[in-house]
């Protein structure tokens, strides 16, 4: 007769914990297959529980197959495969997820000031949205996005893009990397695809995860190089024209009617405009898209709300020219919208009721007294007479080109020792020793930038090249003066600064500083631990035995969230 230990104290109900019994003994083949298993009654009666018990503990078991039942005969036991040793079986533990680092000022990481979203009214539309579309939200979205969120962005692009753009051809999806998927099916993955060296990362990473043919094409000064492109007899090219990600090249319309051509000359060409940061523009009118000059239906536009809003909206959306929106809708329709209909239709009351305009012009606004609070800071710290600074206009981020012997790896690691952390301009190229090294030497990129991630609320960026030393030997003196003449230079700006804003009221003027004075420290401590060059110091500061670099190196330190 089967004996097992049952008891009410152990948490388990009687039945769980016999059916568990039974279960084991069959696995391990105490309980061999065919054999007969007691009556309920019986089995009730020598364990001392009630017959319910046994029959819900022998129903579980013929449910998942472990016996059978034969009319008026009974249970069986069935044939089962007996499991490996649990040593032999027991899976290797996971490593542990690596700690991430915190940072007294992290230039990297891709976040948004909780200040800056607009969470009253968010709020507040989420749930009107709960009240006007309570039908609606338990509904499938179409493949294509709802409706009216397809409308806003359509409204949206033909007033402040100059986009004629059909809702019908909008294609809206959760993130920007699921869309370049759904590309890839539909485009074909035998095709040659061509992303832009340097270029953000990601891109690359995701067309290799589809094992694509994949080319990278080198930069010159107008942006992504038509003449490389030809070398590399690709058929899909993915860039940003309006900004160029990470160099901040806009590029001229020259170079955008070569490229235009350039999908023209053959059947099968195709070129994705990602336009990921183009609504943050400080100066002039946003640059047009290619999109809205392509007049053969070449061009595929991209575009997200993560960068404009918040990371945390995963609502980006592509726009397909006709000719293509009918392919799709034959081979990919069947795929279902991968973002929440409630997300759909609280951002399209944000679009529709004027609040997406008014949320850009408010952090056009901070990002641009950030830029100016940033630049301000730079040209009246100790790295006053070393750096450039360049593509301030262009979006998000400018660039900064600094002037030290520092290879990226040691720049990297002196910054994260005083809680900065960087990102160099080695770090975006596919090669990381075809980075630029010294400037003019290139014949194929005379360009020399900065790179870093797509930005986000008070964040910076660091990024590496080389050029050669502009300053001579016994200017000693000259560098002192220069960099006292900058330190009084920068109190002066900042003592006009606070004059300017007085006028905007007291309670302004220490709101903006309580906003502005935390950059000031992270900008001292690097200014503090980069080395000055030997012949700027003291002579009773100076090493016994300097170490002198192969090359001069140059770093480039580049402030992406203005």
């Amino acid at each position: 007769m089967l004996t097992y230990p049952l008891s009410k104290e152990s948490g388990r109900s009687l039945y769980e914990q016999l059916y568990e019994g039974i279960r084991r003994d069959i696995l391990s083949g105490t309980l061999p297959a065919h054999q007969r298993l007691p009556s309920k009654r019986a089995l009730a009666q020598h364990l001392e529980v009630s017959i319910i018990t046994v029959q819900n503990a022998y129903e579980q078991l013929a449910a998942e197959g472990y016996i059978y039942s034969q009319e008026k005969r009974g249970y069986y036991v069935s044939p089962v495969e007996r499991p490996l040793q649990a040593a032999a079986r027991q899976p290797a533990p996971l490593p542990p997820e690596p700690e991430q680092k915190t940072y007294f000022l992290d230039l990297v990481t891709n976040s948004i000031d909780r200040a800056y979203f607009p969470f009253t009214v968010w709020a507040r539309l989420m749930r009107e949205t709960l009240l006007e579309r309570d039908k609606a939200l338990l509904q499938a979205a179409p493949y294509n996005g709802a409706e009216e969120l397809r409308r806003a962005i359509s409204d949206y692009l033909r007033q402040f893009r100059g986009m004629n753009v059909d809702s019908g051809q909008i294609i809206v999806g959760a993130g920007t990397e699921f869309l370049y998927s759904l590309l890839i099916q539909l485009l074909g993955r035998e095709k040659c695809y061509a992303v832009e060296d340097p270029g953000y990362s990601k891109i690359a990473e995701i067309y290799r995860s589809h094992q694509v043919n994949l080319r990278q094409v080198g930069l010159d000064e107008k942006g992504l190089s038509t003449r490389l492109l030809r070398r590399q007899e690709a058929d899909i090219v993915h860039l940003s024209p309006s900004h160029h990600y990470p160099t901040g090249i806009v590029m001229p319309i020259g170079r955008r009617q070569e490229l235009l051509r350039w999908a023209e000359e053959q059947e099968g060409r195709w070129i994705l405009e990602d336009d990921y940061d183009s609504e943050f523009r400080f100066v002039g009118r946003p640059i047009p898209t290619l999109f809205s000059i392509d007049e053969a239906q070449r061009v595929i536009y991209l575009n997200t709300f993560s960068k404009t809003i918040a990371p945390s909206i995963r609502i980006s959306y592509m726009i397909l020219p006709p000719r293509l929106m009918e392919v799709y809708r034959e081979k990919l329709g069947f795929y279902a919208c991968t973002v929440s209909g409630f997300e759909q239709y609280t951002l399209a009351k944000f679009m529709a009721q004027g609040r997406y305009e008014q949320h850009l012009s408010r952090m056009k606004a901070r990002y641009r007294q950030k830029r100016d609070a940033v630049i301000a800071m730079l040209r009246s710290s100790p790295l006053a007479d070393r750096v450039e600074i360049m593509e301030q206009d262009a979006g998000l981020h400018f660039l900064v080109r600094l002037d030290t012997r520092l290879p990226d790896a040691v720049l990297r690691s002196r910054a994260a020792e005083q809680g900065v952390r960087l990102a160099l301009l080695s770090d975006y190229y596919s090669v990381r020793s075809s980075a630029p090294r010294q400037k003019g030497t290139s014949k194929e990129n005379p360009w020399r930038g900065s790179a870093g991630h797509p930005p986000h609320s008070g964040h910076h960026r660091v990024a590496g090249a080389d050029r050669g030393h502009r300053r001579h030997a016994g200017t000693d003196d000259l560098g002192l003066r220069r960099r006292r003449a900058g330190l009084r230079a920068g109190k002066q700006a900042r003592h006009h600064h606070r004059l300017r804003v007085r006028h905007h009221g007291q309670h302004h003027r220490q709101a903006l500083q309580r906003r502005f004075d935390p950059l000031q420290e992270p900008v001292q401590l690097l200014c503090r631990h980069l080395p000055r060059r030997e012949e700027d110091r003291p002579r009773h500061l100076r090493p016994e035995h300097p170490v002198r670099l192969s090359r001069a190196g140059q770093h480039d330190v580049r402030q992406l969230h203005p």
